[in-house]
């Protein structure tokens, strides 16, 4: 049994969420020399998703969701980034793990 209440555990997941998709902008920044920064990386993936405005906007509060995770990963591949699909969509075992 959890000791964390569902908010609880959507809240902790959204924060993972968050620097995983932080971390993902980093390193595009890092392994791309055209991409002086976030900002610039942020609309890149956004770009590549065929997102729109508003959602590439969400994800600086609350992380990748859905169908853009995956597309977000398929980019990440382009520069043979090391990022996986729990470091964008925390599982709640990832979530829960203690430490």
């Amino acid at each position: 049994m959890s000791k964390f209440t569902e908010s609880e555990r959507a809240a902790m997941a959204e924060e993972l969420a968050i620097n995983g998709f932080n971390s993902l902008l980093r390193l595009i920044v890092l392994h791309d020399k055209n991409i002086p920064d976030v900002t610039r990386a942020k609309y890149k993936v956004g770009t590549y998703c065929c997102a729109s405005g508003s959602a590439i906007k969400s994800w600086s509060k609350h992380g990748l969701r859905g169908v853009y995770v995956e597309r977000a990963l398929e980019f990440a591949a382009c520069y043979r980034l090391s990022i996986k699909a729990h470091q964008l969509q925390p599982t709640k075992a990832i979530v829960e793990q203690p430490g």
